[in-house]
């Protein structure tokens, strides 16, 4: 007589499907979560030859270019890029997904990197919580360099070690003033003059301002500031370092200015300081074809002769301004003092 199967789950069944047991026994077989697969797929199928990216993610089209693709600090055709993006876009709940799925086989310091750089601070402390990821003078930098001042502090009080020089520069450089004001007053000694110099490189005046009225030691700063600010354009900035502090510039400050076009700041330059230009000031701008600076230039005694190699001086509006030549001569001007060697050796 055969038995009739009853309608209660057998006991194995139900302890195969028990959940806890279910999660324990997957956990050791490869394999994506099922909202996963989707994310996965498109990014394998949609990578395209000239370092550009598109991805298809919840039905948006995401498009990154190359600079935007470094930020994330992982090859595109590495599956870590997946952990990274959900990184970048703060979702902590697929990036745990992710690491059911793979484990740590994916994370390394570019991912601490990655999330210090994008300021992702709950993402920054899971890593250290939960994985074997350490806090690093790199990420810190990037922190610092990106004006997360939350994810600083975090690295900050995790290990005071952390704050380098280098930390205070990329933070000066790319004028985050609370992040530089965090440093100086929690860790004065990091702080060295090439932060004032690079603030002023990109025409961050009020970090600027800030260092020079706390930075009260020697060593605030160096002619680059100056150099640099002119350069790049930045008048503000020439001007405010010309009215308070005393390293000066040097002749770079007015060729640079007068090849990239700043009149403005060239004729500030003439006026104001003493430093001058070499030959290479009324070449450069002539060769972009900036006209008015070579006519302004000429007016005010640069010449093109090989005697202008040493200093000559000119008067403008009071102010005795040299005009100095370039570091090295020309090929030209070169041969052209060969040839004249030689024909006064033959006489």
């Amino acid at each position: 007589m055969k038995r009739r199967r009853g309608a209660t789950p057998s006991v194995f069944a139900s302890v195969l499907l028990h959940d806890h047991l279910l999660s324990t026994i997957s956990a050791y077989q490869q394999g994506l979560y099922e909202e996963l697969v989707p994310i996965y797929r498109e990014w394998a199928s949609m990578q395209t030859s000239d370092g550009q990216f598109l991805f298809l993610i919840d039905q948006y089209l995401l498009y990154m270019d190359p600079v935007s693709l470094q930020k994330l600090h992982v090859h595109t055709k590495h599956p870590r890029f997946l952990l990274h993006l959900a990184i970048v876009q703060g979702h902590m709940t697929q990036l745990r997904r992710w690491l059911r799925c793979v484990g740590h086989a994916w994370i390394n310091h570019d991912t601490m990197n990655c999330a210090a750089r994008h300021g992702q601070l709950e993402i920054v402390k899971y890593l250290v919580v939960e994985t074997s990821l350490k806090c690093s003078a790199d990420a810190m930098a990037y922190a610092a360099a990106n004006g997360h001042l939350h994810v600083v502090q975090y690295f900050y009080e995790h290990n005071a070690d952390l704050a380098t020089a280098y930390a205070f520069h990329q933070a000066a450089e790319y004028g985050h003033l609370p992040v530089v004001a965090y440093f100086w007053k929690h860790c004065p000694a990091t702080y060295s003059k090439c932060a004032m110099d690079y603030a002023a490189a990109n025409g961050h005046l009020a970090v600027v301002r800030f260092l020079h009225f706390n930075a009260l030691h020697g060593g605030v700063c160096s002619t680059n500031a100056m150099d640099f600010a002119a350069a790049n354009g930045h008048l503000h900035v020439v001007r405010f370092l010309h009215e308070h502090r005393t390293e000066g510039c040097t002749w770079n400050a007015m060729d640079e200015a007068a090849v990239n076009g700043y009149y403005d700041i060239v004729k500030y330059l003439a006026e104001h300081r003493k430093e001058g230009c070499s030959k290479e000031a009324i070449r450069g701008a002539a060769g972009n074809g900036h006209d008015d600076i070579v006519a302004y230039l000429r007016d005010h005694g640069l010449t093109t002769r090989r005697e202008s190699w040493k200093y000559d001086h000119t008067i403008v509006d009071g102010h005795d301004i040299a005009i100095v030549g370039d570091a090295w001569p020309s090929i030209e001007d070169s041969l052209d003092f060969l040839m004249d060697s030689m024909t006064q050796r033959q006489r």
